[in-house]
């Protein structure tokens, strides 16, 4: 679950930037303001990391790094099942529309014998 060489650097990168992403949730003890801070977040911040990721794993035939599913793919996988399930409140499912690959990846992780 983990490459060597230059896929370690790919895993290592894409887990930072899920990890960061997932916990940069805005958090706020007034729900009603949490939820503005979250739509804003969302717009910025979330963006970006999930722009980069979609790039990522486009580049990259549909794997995080590497052609072995990686630790990465399932950092995806979580992050994806985080805005899906509303575990966000906030952040709209329909935000991950434009992620084709973000979306295939959970999916193809999903569906991977191991993780069944």
């Amino acid at each position: 679950m983990y490459p060597s060489g230059i896929d370690q650097l790919l895993c290592d990168e894409i887990v930072d930037i899920a990890t960061e992403a997932m916990n940069g949730a805005p958090k706020h003890p007034d729900k009603k303001e949490m939820l503005k801070l979250r739509a804003a977040w969302a717009k910025g911040a979330l963006k970006k990391y999930f722009d980069f990721m979609e790039k990522r794993i486009s580049e990259n035939g549909g794997l995080c790094a590497g052609k072995e599913l990686s630790i990465a793919d399932l950092l995806v996988r979580c992050s994806v099942d985080d805005i899906t399930s509303g575990a966000l409140d906030g952040v709209d499912a329909k935000f991950l529309e434009p992620y084709k690959a973000c979306i295939a990846l959970a999916e193809k992780v999903k569906s991977h014998p191991k993780m069944k």
